[in-house]
């Protein structure tokens, strides 16, 4: 009996570096969620001078109110390369992911911008959360740093409250490489290694 329940103390019994582990995690969760906390206080202070978000490059969201008039069909006529009039840019200038998004966005909602500044303040977020995740296969420590260190970042929170397709391909780098890490430690889970190259095409 006396062996039993020794055995059993040791396997409930949490190590150093286990506890050490945890204490990572927690403070990651507490900054994020603060970090959160913040993005959406920073947006309506934005908002209250910039209606629109930063308005440098403002080209993206001016193509996504145009095919949205149209309805699907309209994405798909943009995809098939037909470009706003007016606009310099041939149907090629950039690639047409992050339009579609913000039309299809502006169909399910309206042709606000302050929509597209929600959207890209959520990709960043998952950014962080995809920088941590993929951080974490070397350690907890690492994990944290690297999201800290992306979250402290103030080109990326500008690029978050502008309707730029910056913070959309953040966050399909970030989780194509979270994905790829995911196959290199279990490689017969090719699964992993699809979802990584599609999101990396994405981008």
């Amino acid at each position: 009996n006396i062996s039993e329940l020794t055995c059993h103390m040791n396997t409930d019994a949490k190590t150093p570096q286990t506890r050490n582990s945890n204490k990572w995690e927690y403070l990651f969760f507490a900054v994020f969620a603060t970090y959160m906390i913040g993005q959406y206080l920073l947006l309506n202070r934005i908002l209250l001078y910039f209606p629109s978000g930063f308005e440098t490059e403002n080209f993206y969201s001016p193509i996504a109110v145009h095919v949205a008039k149209d309805g699907f069909q309209g994405i798909l006529n943009y995809l098939g390369g037909e470009m706003p009039p007016n606009m310099p840019y041939g149907p090629t200038f950039r690639p047409p992911l992050y339009p579609v998004t913000l039309a299809v966005l502006y169909l399910l909602t309206s042709a606000n911008e302050v929509y597209a500044l929600i959207l890209n303040n959520i990709y960043l977020s998952l950014t962080v959360l995809f920088t941590y995740l993929t951080g974490r296969f070397i350690s907890q420590r690492v994990g944290f740093l690297a999201s800290f260190l992306l979250m402290m970042d103030i080109i990326l929170i500008s690029e978050a409250n502008s309707t730029h397709s910056d913070s959309l391909f953040l966050v399909l780098v970030s989780s194509a490489h979270y994905f790829l890490f995911r196959f290199t430690i279990a490689p017969e889970k090719i699964g992993n290694l699809v979802f990584s190259a599609i999101l990396i095409s994405l981008a």
